[in-house]
């Protein structure tokens, strides 16, 4: 029996979420007017360098077996309330020191004060590789925060970081040789890409089949799969937020990699006393040991750097870049096919340069000033594209902490896109010689144009009462391109019902402005909206086993689409809905997590003549994740994910035209469904000397037992015009290995 057939009760959980809007209003309030226990303590302290007795920010304090966990501000500080009196354990860590543990007992009386020190160490220790949520808001939901450590654990053959995400609750991936990432049944140009707060525009290689990012120069990404708060704008789905880290600031330290994909290299260390940096440069090699005549063989490049510099106690400064790059080029020789050419060619730099100012313990700064640029050349014979553009920007955001009742955050940035974009496509794709006669007759699009893009927002963090704290934020759009504004206010809110039980939900409007060429052809139109609603229950089953309960609802409006004429209109409108389970084990030798999410997506959107179900609609997900470690060098990898056919549109029969060329004719839009995917990984790493350096080898096997995943159909005829459906598949059984060196 099909794992999808096993959910009898999707129906009644349907007609649940269709009361989630009238009862999250309920359940806000219930937070709201929980009762206190007022015989709870509290507990307070600073987190230092043993060796320098400098503050650490951003050290993970927790108490372990609850959920409450805090994480130090910029004077080291943290201040945890609401514990039930009794004896605990209370656990300070953080990446790149020991982690330190102390006794405590908690009373009802005044708030029991600690000190940590915390010594320096250059292994990092498996509790920290496996960090909980320390820079998500203590009130958002759908969010966490993921370590690098754990991604760099995982990424495997194509050592992308962002290969790990579509094994978390609600999130898939296009296809299995993409990084594009569909959340909660949005689209992939839903989702906010960002790389220290900076958006990327093309953050992929090769249409999304790896990313630009390098998992070695990670140090979190916090991953908002809806509900997200006002900071962030402009997107309608999710954030994806990668952090990188900063460099070893007490040895000059490197490493070198080498896979069946490319080539990479690291280096990091201390520039002066108060100053560091990192470097690394990554590329694929096959184009640099094959050559063939009319034929370059796909590459790609990606450099990344860091470097960062303390001025003061108060201020530090970072700058950061990212610059990735790829190029192909086909030529065919048979004289029949066509297209006779292929060139595809980008750049794409990204920039910012960063000063945070620790104005006092209660209020500091960070602005930064961003630049931006994106190259792109793709030639098919006579269809060509040709594009630029160049944004620098800025962005001041302010945080300021008058007790610790209330934490006001506000923020405002400023981008101005430069755009220069060229396209021409013949008119009749369908003629023979359509792309390679060059007085054939195309359309030709050019878009120019200086635009102005700004966003303002302020949100307040307030412990109403100790175990009942919410976030209210409001943000403000605009754009010169339709000279239109946005406001979108959003809340979510978490009562915590004990030291292991919490409850929380989120509501909020999201917006999304068109595309350049969406408004270069109607200037009209208005920004896409979203309305998120969200509620969840999680809950600390032991000290190391964490697991929650989400449902949620976005409801689309305003999405493009098509006039009777062709013209771009706002009559676009959809929803997706869904519940979502997650379960994770997060200490070491055996860590992992398993996912399940249930979700329908259906909307009118472009093209569509009525509602339809969504292209990335998917009705199940199952991923399960094992990390083994054992005999302390040896460590073993299991991944599997389930995934339900997502709809596609099939092709009923063949007409032939004057030329004899075979031009479809497609049935009901979205009615079929392709069949269920689903794929098991493994890998075996280890660690070892290799002539006195840290060396670390893995084999991985990929679709280890080798299952035919259809990926789609191609069509031909018969002489009828009847359609005969060929399927294309995914990988096959892929085993590969890779080597790394520390230095």
């Amino acid at each position: 029996m099909k794992i999808k057939q096993l959910m009898t009760h999707s129906v009644i959980i349907l007609s649940l979420l269709k009361r989630l809007k009238k009862e999250l209003t309920i359940s806000i309030f219930l937070f709201f007017f929980g009762l206190l226990n007022a015989q709870n303590g509290s507990l307070e302290g600073v987190v230092k360098n043993k060796k320098t007795d400098e503050y650490l920010i951003g050290a993970h304090v927790a108490i372990i077996g609850t959920h409450l966990v805090k994480a130090t501000d910029h004077t080291g500080y943290f201040y945890i309330t609401n514990i039930p009196p009794g004896s605990y354990r209370l656990q300070a860590s953080m990446i790149g020191y020991e982690p330190a543990t102390q006794e405590i007992v908690i009373s009802s009386s005044a708030a029991l004060q600690v000190i940590f020190l915390l010594e320096e160490t250059i292994i990092a220790q498996p509790e920290i590789i496996v960090t909980a949520e320390k820079l998500v808001e203590k009130t958002s939901v759908s969010a966490q925060t993921i370590d690098g450590l754990k991604l760099r654990g995982f990424h495997g053959l194509v050592e992308d970081p962002l290969r790990t995400l579509p094994t978390f609750p609600g999130i898939s991936s296009v296809t299995e040789f993409s990084t594009w990432l569909c959340v909660r049944g949005g689209a992939p140009n839903e989702n906010l890409w960002l790389l220290d707060w900076v958006p990327v525009y093309w953050p992929f290689h090769f249409g999304g089949m790896k990313s630009s990012f390098n998992s070695e120069m990670i140090e979190n990404v916090e991953l908002y799969t809806g509900g997200f708060p006002a900071k962030f704008g402009n997107k309608l789905s999710s954030v994806v937020n990668i952090m990188s880290r900063d460099g070893a600031d007490d040895a000059w330290k490197g490493k070198a990699t080498v896979s069946l994909i490319n080539a990479m290299a690291l280096i990091e260390g201390p520039i002066t006393e108060k100053s560091s940096y990192i470097l690394s440069a990554r590329r694929s090699y096959y184009d640099l040991v094959i050559h063939r005549e009319g034929f370059t063989i796909p590459s790609f490049y990606d450099i990344q750097a860091k470097i960062t510099y303390g001025l003061a106690p108060d201020h530090k400064i970072y700058i950061s870049g990212l610059l990735s790059g790829e190029r192909a080029l086909v030529e065919f020789e048979d004289p029949d096919d066509y297209p006779k050419r292929i060139q595809d060619r980008y750049v794409v730099a990204t920039s910012s340069i960063e000063w945070k100012w620790f104005v006092n313990r209660n209020l500091y700064s960070t602005l930064a000033v961003t630049f931006q640029t994106a190259d792109m050349e793709f030639e098919m014979d006579q269809w060509w594209i040709d594009g630029e553009v160049h944004e620098p920007g800025v962005r001041e955001d302010l945080t300021w902490k008058p007790n610790d009742v209330h934490t006001l955050k506000m923020g405002i940035e400023i981008r101005h896109p430069r755009v220069d974009w060229k396209t021409f496509i013949p008119l009749d794709p369908f003629y023979e010689n359509a792309w390679t006669d060059s007085s054939v007759q195309g359309s030709r699009r050019d878009t120019h144009g200086h635009y102005w893009m700004s966003g303002f927002y302020v949100q307040e963090e307030w412990n109403i009462i100790p175990n009942v704290s919410t976030n209210v934020g409001l943000r403000y759009d605009y754009n010169n391109i339709n000279k239109k504004g946005t406001l979108s206010p959003r809340i979510s809110a978490r009562y915590e019902l004990d030291v292991t039980t919490a409850l929380r939900s989120a509501f909020g409007y999201y917006h999304q402005i068109p595309t350049v060429d969406e408004l270069g052809e109607n200037p009209n139109l208005d920004a896409k909206a979203a309305i998120h609603y969200i509620l969840g229950f999680e809950r600390m089953i032991t000290s190391d086993i964490k697991g929650w309960i989400e449902v949620y609802q976005k409801d689309y409006s305003k999405l493009t689409t098509f006039d009777g004429s062709g013209h771009y209109t706002n009559n676009g409108f959809g929803y997706a809905r869904g519940a979502e389970l997650f379960l994770q084990k997060r200490s070491a030798p055996f860590s992992g997590w398993i996912s399940y999410a249930l979700s329908w997506a259906r909307r009118k959107e472009y093209g569509d003549e009525t509602e339809t179900w969504f292209e990335y609609d998917q009705r199940h997900l199952i991923s399960i994740v094992v990390d083994y470690e054992f005999a302390k060098t040896w460590r073993l990898g299991m991944k599997w994910r389930y995934s339900s056919g997502s709809p596609y549109t099939p092709v009923i029969k063949g007409i032939q035209d004057t030329l004899g060329n075979w031009i479809p004719v497609n049935g009901e839009a979205k009615s079929a469904r392709y069949p269920d995917y689903h794929r098991f990984d493994v890998s075996l790493h280890k660690k070892f000397l290799l002539g006195g350096l840290e060396s670390h080898v893995y084999i991985e096997i990929l679709n280890a037992y080798f299952r035919k995943n259809v990926l789609g159909y191609t069509a031909s005829y018969e002489d009828d015009g009847t359609p005969i459906q060929e399927p294309y598949y995914g990988l096959p059984i892929v085993p590969t290995i890779g080597i790394s060196l520390n230095f």
